[in-house]
């Protein structure tokens, strides 16, 4: 029986180092976890913070949109300005061009009562 009691002892030596192994690779996965989940936690702060950027450029986005509608209005307003420019330009130029008919007649007229 010392033979079997050898062989006993000898797997039981076998089996306290191979468990001795796998504890030792259960603590390599705990480390490999806690790694994982900083780098899930980095993540997740990373997310949050391109959330808030994304929600930043929505309110730029808006921002923008509502400056380029006062752009808009702005210029359709310079429009309407130079077409009033034109034409109180243009009646400036009828009125030089009546007050000069007007006075060339006079002017004929009086060089006609003259004569």
């Amino acid at each position: 029986m010392t033979e079997y009691q050898d062989l006993i002892a000898f797997l039981g030596r076998q089996f306290e180092a191979i468990d001795r192994r796998f504890e030792a690779i259960d603590r390599r996965f705990d480390g490999v976890t806690e790694r994982f989940e900083a780098i899930d936690r980095r993540f997740e702060a990373i997310d949050r913070r391109f959330e808030a950027i994304d929600a930043k450029l929505v309110e730029h986005d808006e921002r923008f949109r509502n400056v380029l509608g006062r752009f808009d209005e702005l210029y359709r307003q310079l429009e309407r300005l130079e077409e009033g420019s034109h034409l109180v330009q243009e009646t400036l130029h009828r009125i030089e061009r009546l007050l000069l008919d007007r006075t060339a007649r006079r002017e004929h007229l009086d060089v006609a009562l003259w004569n």
